[in-house]
């Protein structure tokens, strides 16, 4: 582990927000998986969803006056970590229309 401390108090951030309270999503019954069944999951596999996520969270992260802590960002907080359960779920994840980028945003 790396640590850093600092005690200068322009640094110290002045109040903390509780972490997210997220339950994983289930992975469902267990099951004897064989090389084929490793190498068809991960041929499929795709990070586009958390990509797409983590996207739409820095624009609106930079464009919302509440920032990080805006609801639209609490949201897609919550969407992201639904994005890397699905890796073991399976879940689709879809980002709701009022949290995607702009079109104009989207397009570069």
């Amino acid at each position: 582990d790396q640590f850093f401390v600092c005690w200068d108090e322009d640094l110290i951030p002045r109040y903390s927000v509780e972490p997210a309270n997220y339950v994983a999503a289930s992975v469902g019954g267990e099951q004897t998986l064989g090389l084929v069944d490793l190498a068809v999951h991960f041929a499929h596999f795709s990070f586009a969803p958390a990509a797409r996520v983590a996207r739409a969270w820095n624009y609106w992260a930079s464009h919302e006056r509440d920032g990080v802590l805006s609801s639209k960002c609490c949201r897609l907080n919550h969407l992201f970590s639904q994005a890397v359960d699905a890796v073991s779920t399976g879940a689709a994840v879809e980002v709701p229309s009022d949290l995607q980028l702009p079109e104009h945003e989207d397009a570069q």
